[in-house]
């Protein structure tokens, strides 16, 4: 099992779980603040993906909550949706 170089903790081994674990690391890294538990706001999620936000809004490919008019991301299906456009 690989660890982490900085901190020493087991790395994930399955595809999606490392990078949700990339994500998190970005959102630590730029001040995205999680919520829900573990998902970021549809803008966050945009700027991570490299797409604007309207291109994110219009296309149906990752699931999204709405919550008093602020649409939200989790990590988990952004990092499913990379993962499956890595291995096409």
């Amino acid at each position: 099992m690989n660890h982490c170089s900085e901190c020493g903790q087991p790395l994930p081994t399955d595809p999606v779980e490392a990078e949700a674990e990339t994500i998190r690391s970005w959102c630590r890294d730029n001040g995205v603040v999680l919520v829900l538990g573990d998902a970021i706001h549809q803008s966050a999620a945009a700027r991570y993906l490299g797409l604007s936000q309207k291109t994110l809004q219009n296309c149906y490919f990752l699931p999204s909550k709405r919550i008093r008019r602020r649409v939200y991301v989790r990590i988990g299906d952004i990092a499913e949706f990379i993962c499956n456009q890595i291995s096409r």
